[in-house]
């Protein structure tokens, strides 16, 4: 069994997103529901920069 591990350094990312979601007034919640994620992923992008496929 070949488990895909891959992981994406997205940490310039994630404090964009960050800082514009924050800017509009928008919680982790609203923007996982518009890009059909759960928070806990948006969270993960934002503090971690991290996202597992």
């Amino acid at each position: 069994m070949n488990q895909d591990e891959r992981r994406f350094d997205f940490h310039g990312l994630g404090l964009a997103l960050k800082r514009a979601r924050e800017e509009k007034g928008w919680t982790q919640a609203y923007v996982a529901e518009l890009v059909d994620r759960d928070s806990r992923t948006i969270m993960n992008i934002e503090n971690k920069g991290q996202y597992e496929l």
